[in-house]
């Protein structure tokens, strides 16, 4: 076999932050760091959706593991106010880990040129300025570990 053995994800951090983790890819990673022993801290637009998947975290792992959860609506806050957020609720945690999940498309198909300005700014706030920003909150925390 190639195959490398898997990494010890804990070996980071003990948390994780992940984005759009109140659905679909970001929910599924969000139980594949949580069976691997990392606590979470999730991040989503949807409170509710954000307080199920919390909910459902907690219960499938019987306590093993810490859940957090931050509502921030990436399309809508400045940079500035989302390094603040993340700052804010990952205060004093060992944060190993950041996977940028949130993005965001067209509701259904349509031609580049129909797509109205509002739409395309936030499609470009959400898969491009928040996966940047979501680095510079992390990425200090992350650099002792090299």
């Amino acid at each position: 076999m190639f195959l490398r053995p898997p990494k010890k994800l804990k070996e980071y951090g003990s948390w994780a932050i992940i984005t759009g983790s109140a659905q679909g890819i970001g929910k599924a990673l969000a139980f594949e760091m949580a069976s691997e022993g990392l606590n979470i801290i999730l991040v989503d637009k949807n409170h509710s959706a954000l307080e199920a998947t919390s909910n459902e975290l907690r219960n499938k792992s019987g306590g093993r593991v810490e859940i957090k959860s931050i509502v921030m609506d990436l399309a809508k806050l400045s940079g500035e106010e989302m390094v603040k957020a993340i700052d804010e609720g990952s205060k004093g945690l060992d944060v190993g880990i950041l996977i940028n999940n949130a993005g965001m498309s067209y509701p259904f198909p349509k031609f580049f040129h129909e797509v109205d300005l509002e739409l395309m700014d936030n499609i470009m706030k959400v898969n491009k300025e928040a996966a940047t920003w979501m680095t510079k909150a992390v990425l200090p925390g992350l650099l002792p570990l090299r």
